[in-house]
């Protein structure tokens, strides 16, 4: 309901239903119970607007603290864990949502977040550090670099222990994806003074942007073996076989991915040493058609790379561009999405806005001509194939509306 009536649900019934949860989550008898109230308060704040929620920050964030003490201690006595895996992720939403105004609070929470990632070095612990390594990072980036630079270095050596001792575990391992996380929070935080860390962490980064998704082709008697819970997706292929893909990893790479953009725009000096490197990884993903958000970190890495080999001179930037520029110009021709499209297009107008007069030849520009040329007579054609549906007999105002949707979309990716 949180979800589906937002934000009118939050509005209307936050007093009772803010303090159920709370009460529920003090509920010490029953775990799984006290789990699914932290989620559902998750839920319930990520649209609740911040001026309500503020009426009930004192209260709120000492009774999760007061849980927070409650569960440590039983992590430390029993090695339970279910509930406050949940509660540290409540924790970092309710950071995330009010920003600043978590300061007044940051001093009693710290020192048991860093404690709960110094315990968790048991292997069934890693979900849960992986977790409280999100929460410390949305917790500093709440309360901002003045007031987390206390912390600061001995977090960094948290995670940097964290990192070392991922180096010698399995690549499904679930902290990675929220080591990649927290440490692009950590840059976004700590800005310039970030760079000390990034030879630390961008060789596992780009392992991970650079892993082989696993695939198959089985019979259909072997695929109705195999468990939903193993992580494989099916195409029927016909003829009794499927063609599989393995999805546990796609999410670990288009973040990682998705990291890479992000350090590149954000550090520009600092990533210098590193454009080659990443440009050669990103340009093959503008054709890794597993995961649409591959491609899109991909496309937009693109002009942030540029403006990295421009420091380093022009003969440098043209060789980079050379490199660019064609996989660049295919993927707007060849690519099948069009909200992938619009953010390749987007990609390369922002690239030739790097590059400036004459980084297009003769060759580039006829071949841009031709797509853009096949792109409005798509564009005039689904006009046509459109009026003919309002003529038919099931045409309705549902019908209408799917229409000129279709239109706006169609628009959109020509205004690119």
């Amino acid at each position: 309901m949180a979800t589906d009536f937002a934000p009118n649900f939050q509005k209307k019934f936050h007093e009772t239903v803010i303090a159920a949860l709370l009460r529920t989550m003090e509920n010490q008898g029953n775990q799984r119970v006290q789990s699914h109230a932290a989620s559902a308060l998750i839920i319930f704040i990520e649209d609740c607007p911040k001026a309500l929620l503020v009426l009930y920050l004192d209260s709120m964030v000492r009774n999760l603290h007061s849980i927070l003490v409650i569960k440590l201690q039983e992590l430390i006595r029993n090695g339970t864990k279910l509930a406050l895996e949940q509660l540290v992720t409540t924790i970092a939403s309710v950071a995330d949502t009010i920003e600043e105004k978590f300061v007044p609070y940051y001093d009693i929470f710290m020192p048991s977040l860093k404690h709960i990632v110094e315990l968790a070095v048991q292997k069934e612990l890693k979900l849960l550090k992986g977790k409280t390594i999100e929460c410390i990072s949305h917790v500093g980036l709440a309360v901002g670099k003045e007031k987390f630079m206390q912390d600061a270095s001995n977090v960094m050596q948290l995670l940097l222990k964290t990192q070392s001792d991922l180096s010698n575990m399995e690549d499904d391992d679930p902290q990675t994806s929220y080591m990649v996380s927290a440490w692009a929070r950590m840059c976004k935080i700590l800005g310039n003074d970030f760079q000390q860390y990034l030879p630390l962490v961008i060789e596992p980064l780009i392992k991970t942007a650079s892993a082989k998704p696993d695939v198959a082709l089985l019979d259909t008697q072997d695929v109705e073996n195999m468990s939903d819970d193993d992580g494989w997706q099916f195409v029927n292929l016909g003829d009794q076989q499927s063609f599989g893909i393995k999805t546990s990893g796609l999410e670990a790479k288009a973040t990682a991915c998705q990291m890479l953009v992000y350090y590149a725009k954000e550090l520009r000096e600092g990533f210098v040493e590193y454009t080659e490197q990443v440009v050669k990884l990103m340009v093959p993903l503008l054709k890794f058609y597993f995961h649409d958000n591959v491609r899109v970190a991909a496309a937009e890495s693109m002009p942030y790379l540029l403006e990295c080999a421009r420091i380093l001179g022009p003969e440098y930037l043209a060789q980079i561009w050379q490199f660019i520029c064609d996989p660049l110009i295919k993927a707007i021709g060849t690519e099948p999405d069009t909200d992938v499209l619009s953010e390749i297009m987007n990609s390369f107008a922002k690239s030739i806005e790097v590059m400036g007069d004459g980084c297009l030849n003769d060759e580039h520009l006829e071949e841009l001509g031709e797509i853009l040329k096949t792109k409005l007579e798509g564009h005039f054609k689904n006009q046509e194939l459109r009026q003919v549906k309002r003529q038919e007999e099931n045409y309705d105002q549902q019908v209408e509306m799917s229409l000129q949707d279709e239109d706006e979309c169609d628009v959109y990716i020509l205004t690119k």
